[in-house]
């Protein structure tokens, strides 16, 4: 029998500075010298007698790749068909370490919508923010919502489609977001009235809530598998209440 075979199943994890540590019992009055190098988990050192392994892991991962990459995974799957181990997993973090960084599941949800949304505010702000004639600019933004893509949906509408209004710190992101998007909109066509290309007594609030609740329906049926060509019909479609 192997002296590694001998590991108690009880382990415990704990860090000092960047270096976390597994305390491991060995079978009490089972002897065994033995000195490993294993490459990223640094130095297996074991001696006669009962005693205590120490497995040093330096906690060397860069934490906003992890909440990025937890985006994807919470966009993929959704939050209550996430496990902490589908997270562990996708993470490559062991649970311990997991709560230690990021507190809990829900913790890190909200950690990684906010992610998304601060990166799909500047993905709009920058597409919305092209010059040229405001329905060629919608039109082109509204497709690049509803084009194929590799992650499918909108992981902001998702959340609101899942939790509903039981979580209060979700329906407070969804809301802002909402709302950052219609206003992100309405700017859009304000310019086109002051430019002339809309009329000027159109309301512009009135129709950013309206173009904005269209592309939500929208998005949902491109998280459905909808044919891309039918969902850009709609959007043309859509916009043809501008004219």
């Amino acid at each position: 029998m192997t002296c590694l075979a001998l590991y108690a199943l009880a382990a415990a994890t704990f860090a000092i500075g960047t270096t976390e540590f597994v305390t491991v019992g060995l079978i009490p009055g089972m002897a065994c010298n033995l000195h490993v190098t294993v490459a990223n988990l640094g130095s297996i050192a074991t001696k006669p007698g009962p005693m205590l392994l120490y497995v040093g892991r330096p906690r060397e991962f860069d934490e906003q790749d992890a909440v990025a990459r937890a985006s994807a995974l919470f966009h993929r799957r959704g939050y209550h068909a996430t496990s902490t181990r589908d997270l562990g997993d996708e993470l490559s973090l062991n649970p311990s370490s997991l709560y230690r960084t990021f507190g809990d599941k829900h913790a890190l949800f909200l950690r990684a919508l906010d992610h998304y949304q601060a990166c799909e505010s500047i993905r709009n702000s920058e597409a919305l923010a092209v010059e040229g004639p405001v329905r060629e600019v919608l039109r082109d933004w509204f497709y690049s919502m509803v084009d194929a893509a590799a992650m499918p949906g909108c992981f902001v509408i998702n959340s609101a489609v899942e939790m509903g209004t039981d979580d209060p710190d979700t329906t407070r992101r969804v809301n802002a977001a909402f709302n950052d998007t219609t206003g992100a909109i309405a700017k859009v066509l304000r310019r086109g009235v002051e430019a002339g290309e809309l009329a000027a007594d159109l309301d512009t609030d009135a129709t950013a809530d309206l173009l904005y609740t269209t592309l939500i329906g929208l998005r949902v049926r491109h998280r459905a598998g909808h044919d891309s060509k039918r969902l850009r019909a709609a959007v043309d479609q859509a916009l043809n209440m501008l004219d």
